[in-house]
């Protein structure tokens, strides 16, 4: 008798289904790229002046009416 576990068999997806993963995966790595753009410029050139920044509390606010009219 074997103590190791059969690998569980994966469920494949339709094609639509991949093709909406395939663009899930396009947007996160656009993502990820603007994020290592923005802390690659801090580590270049230093965290902005306060007065340069917008309050976070704009920024939530705005990300909340985004989800909103989603």
């Amino acid at each position: 008798m074997t103590t190791h576990d059969a690998p569980p068999v994966r469920e494949p997806v339709s094609e639509e289904e991949a093709d909406a993963l395939r663009a899930l995966a396009a947007r996160e790595r656009d993502r990820a790229a603007t994020l290592a753009g923005l802390l690659e410029d801090i580590a270049l050139n230093g965290l902005p002046a306060p007065e340069e920044c917008r309050p976070w509390e704009e920024i939530r606010e705005e990300h909340f009416r985004r989800l909103a009219g989603e």
